[in-house]
């Protein structure tokens, strides 16, 4: 998200995928602010299972993710169905 981006040194909107990519890995690996907030499944992937066999952001730190491109975000609305 154009959020974290901003928040790893990127917060310029039309640079911000050249400016990610040219970060160290290191700068990357801190998930994003949610990612396991809480022990239910709504706060991260669902893992365990053929389609997602292990947690992505352990597979990715220990060089087991595969090595294609690959983007991840959230909508600008994403939390709000905790509101209600």
């Amino acid at each position: 998200s154009i959020g974290y981006a901003a928040g790893v040194g990127c917060p310029d909107q039309a640079a911000a995928a050249e400016c990610l990519r040219a970060l160290p890995v290191n700068e990357l690996r801190t998930p994003v602010w949610f990612y396991g907030i809480g022990d239910d499944k709504l706060s991260g992937p669902v893992t365990g299972t053929a389609t997602l066999p292990a947690d992505p952001v352990t597979a990715f730190g220990e060089g087991k993710a595969a090595r294609v491109p690959v983007m991840i975000g959230t909508t600008h609305d994403e939390w709000t169905l905790f509101v209600a």
